[in-house]
């Protein structure tokens, strides 16, 4: 958040930055103003900040201009120590998406929609996640095409 050039909008509860390394055209982060390390740090009294930070990336998938639908979640394990939302559009199409661990991020189960980490909060009052090294086997996996 330190760029003030990445910074798209900003409320009471959220910053949206574009990511700095971009796996697609459109790759946004929305990042709580407080402190929240992570999904394992999440707690039930957090749904509605979630909730808001999932309208947001919403509302940036609709206002784009691209072609593509949007995908909305996390990362099972962070690249940072702050928790993010991505919002990122399918087309995949960037010269940072280098390798099949980029690629496996987003498009294997390694990837949690928002509308499940909100879910699993709602339902059972917790966020269940993979355990660290099974989450990093998911970006070994062999490349599956998306059609």
């Amino acid at each position: 958040m330190e760029d003030p050039n990445l910074i798209v909008d900003s409320d009471d509860l959220v910053v949206i930055i574009k990511d700095k390394y971009p796996k697609a055209q459109h790759h946004y982060l929305i990042l709580p103003k407080r402190n929240i390390p992570n999904l394992k740090s999440v707690t039930k009294s957090d749904i509605s900040l979630l909730k808001h930070m999932h309208e947001k990336a919403n509302q940036l998938s609709k206002k784009s201009d691209c072609k593509y639908k949007f995908q909305i979640g996390y990362h099972a394990v962070p690249s940072m120590s702050h928790l993010h939302l991505h919002a990122i559009s399918t087309d995949f199409d960037s010269p940072c998406l280098k390798t099949k661990t980029h690629w496996n991020s987003f498009t294997s189960e390694y990837f949690i929609s928002s509308k499940s980490i909100i879910g699993q909060l709602e339902t059972t009052g917790q966020i269940k996640l993979k355990d660290t090294n099974s989450a990093k086997d998911l970006l070994k996996q062999p490349f599956k095409v998306q059609c």
